[in-house]
């Protein structure tokens, strides 16, 4: 006896599903806290993947088109935020460095060893494992060249004597005080202050 089967065929297509760009960060800026310091922020997307933070000194960062693995050992997972300690660098421009990283939803850090009058060039992406980045975020900043000054000085005269006040600034190792009797005091002081001698006693005080 014959059996008659029925065979049906198939036609399968396979697709392969494209990896899509992560969002990038938006924003970006740069305030100076002193000479060799300042605060880096920026605007995180929906979705933190891992933000990556490259920073140069002297002129823009060469973007060019990022393709390193940042999974494993040595793919940028050592960054530091001391700008002059940051060792690794970015795969498209050797004089930019690697100064954060980070999955958190944190959106600022403090960037340290930073020269003085100096623009310092950034660049962010979010990027997720292994090498999927985010279009780039770049933006620019300078370094304040000298600390800033104290704010409110104010005095108090009394018999022979005076009491002085004031607010430190933000930054600064020393605050130099000068005094001149009978007329307002000139020019503009030179070096790091250790030339200078203080005494609250303005008659015994050595003329700077």
């Amino acid at each position: 006896m014959n059996r008659l089967f029925t065979i049906a065929f198939f036609s399968f297509l396979l697709v392969g599903r494209a990896v899509l760009a992560q969002d990038p960060a938006t924003g970006g800026g740069f305030a100076a806290t002193c000479t060799d310091a300042a605060t880096v922020n920026w605007n995180n997307p929906t979705t933190v993947n891992n933000i990556l933070i490259f920073a140069k000194a002297g002129s823009a960062i060469t973007v060019g088109t990022p393709t390193n693995n940042i999974t494993g050992s040595g793919n940028y997972d050592a960054p530091n935020n001391n700008f002059s300690l940051a060792a690794q660098t970015y795969q498209n421009d050797a004089a930019a460095r690697l100064v954060y990283r980070s999955s958190t939803t944190a959106n600022s850090f403090s960037l340290t060893g930073l020269t003085a009058g100096v623009t310092y060039h950034f660049l962010i992406f979010n990027a997720s494992n292994p090498n999927n980045y985010s279009t780039a975020l770049t933006f620019s900043g300078a370094s304040l060249s000298a600390p800033p000054n104290p704010t409110g000085f104010a005095a108090t005269v009394a018999n022979a004597s005076s009491s002085l006040s004031w607010t430190n600034a933000t930054c600064g190792d020393e605050v130099l005080i000068v005094g001149k009797a009978g007329l307002s005091v000139t020019g503009t002081p030179t070096g790091n202050g250790s030339a200078y001698t203080g005494n609250l006693n303005y008659t015994a005080a050595a003329a700077p």
